[in-house]
């Protein structure tokens, strides 16, 4: 095998690898977003895990976390559910620091 061929090789199961972990991250969101929809309530654990959050002096995620406060006092399973299901880049941050845990 040439050095190249097993650039190729690492490349390509470094590929799959990120792969899987995506697959992954999709599938524990999907299960977010159904507990979220047959749960309601916890809306408001993760409005007041949010906010925990924001009173953080160092809060890293500012911004995504103010965005979370804001459609969490909206109160609607079905939306939030839709952000933890979408896949697009620019629901990605929010999907990464949902403040929901499956119990």
């Amino acid at each position: 095998m040439t050095e190249s061929d097993m650039v190729k090789a690492i490349l390509a199961r470094k590929k799959a690898g990120i792969e899987r972990m995506c697959a992954r991250q999709q599938r524990v969101h999907t299960r977010l977003a159904e507990y979220v929809e047959a749960h309601p309530e916890v809306i408001n654990d993760g409005l007041t895990k949010v906010r925990e959050q924001l009173d953080r002096p160092l809060c890293t995620a500012q911004e995504i976390y103010k965005e979370w406060e804001r459609i969490l006092c909206l109160k609607s399973a079905s939306y939030v559910a839709a952000i933890l299901r979408d896949t697009s880049a620019t629901t990605e941050q929010l999907r990464a620091c949902a403040p929901f845990t499956l119990v």
